[in-house]
């Protein structure tokens, strides 16, 4: 909804991510960095938390798109996975944040950088990275692998968009009218 009307949330991070237990509702949270994207028109690329930063966004890239969205979406996916360790964690510095993506899903060809305009050059061209699904436990569904793999990309318009993410099969049980969600005894 947020990204057909050209808002961009930029700090979607798991504390601004709320879930009713009854129900499963999510709510976003805290739209202080929220904006509407005007194609053409710069905005601050220092922006939304290090752990679920794009890569367009660490290379101070000041055009970019709902993409960098989808990108924090995925690392929210992924942490809930990992048990809430960030996929991409680097304590301080950009680069070696950089190099943490590098060394996960591999470092990008020049055409996936030249898909957008950024300050900054690309230290790790020559990262022997593992696979994405070596990060996370064995019982991981493939439909999840492969949802991450469409969302972790350089390219931002390779990217999955929000729509095309709720449609992938990862997610076909939420439209199964007869799931529901279990019982809790939380108060």
């Amino acid at each position: 909804y947020l990204h057909y009307h050209g808002v961009c949330h930029r700090d979607i991070k798991p504390s601004n991510l709320l879930i009713d237990p009854k129900d499963g509702r999510l709510q976003i949270c805290d739209f202080g960095s929220a904006k509407f994207l005007i194609p053409g028109e710069p905005s601050v690329s220092y922006i939304a938390t290090r752990s679920y930063r794009a890569p367009e966004l660490l290379l101070d890239c000041q055009l970019y798109t709902t993409a960098v969205d989808i990108w924090a979406a995925g690392c929210v996916l992924a942490e809930m996975v990992l048990k809430g360790k960030p996929l991409f964690y680097a304590r301080d510095d950009v680069n070696q944040m950089i190099y943490k993506i590098a060394k996960i899903i591999g470092s990008p060809k020049p055409s996936d950088l030249n898909t957008f305009v950024h300050n900054k050059d690309y230290p790790y061209y020559k990262i022997h990275s593992c696979s994405l699904k070596s990060v996370f436990p064995s019982d991981v569904p493939e439909d999840f692998i492969d949802l991450l793999s469409k969302i972790f990309v350089y390219s931002p318009s390779k990217r999955l968009t929000a729509e095309q993410c709720m449609k992938h099969p990862f997610f076909s049980d939420l439209f199964d009218k007869n799931v529901r969600i279990p019982e809790s005894n939380n108060p």
